[in-house]
């Protein structure tokens, strides 16, 4: 008995695949956030509750922490340049 492939090496069930189209039609890119125009439009709309009422400090909090996680991935793929 071997040992399994990695998830990411098999097709993913057609509701997942669907679901990782949609976000790629409905998504920009990642380097549109090189622009600081593009940039602040983001953090506006992510410290707002879908009523467009301002989000708990907690909230905004953990949602600035996963931005920056994914900003800083996105230096460390090329995606974006860093200027640290």
């Amino acid at each position: 008995m071997g040992v399994p492939s990695p998830a990411w090496e098999s097709e993913p069930p057609e509701d997942v695949a669907a679901a990782l189209e949609w976000v790629a039609g409905a998504s920009r890119p990642v380097a549109d956030l090189a622009e600081a125009e593009n940039l602040r439009g983001l953090l506006d709309a992510l410290f707002q509750r879908l009523d467009g009422k301002p989000l708990a400090h907690t909230s905004a909090r953990a949602r600035r922490a996963v931005l920056y996680g994914c900003l800083d991935y996105a230096v460390e793929r090329k995606l974006l340049s860093s200027t640290r």
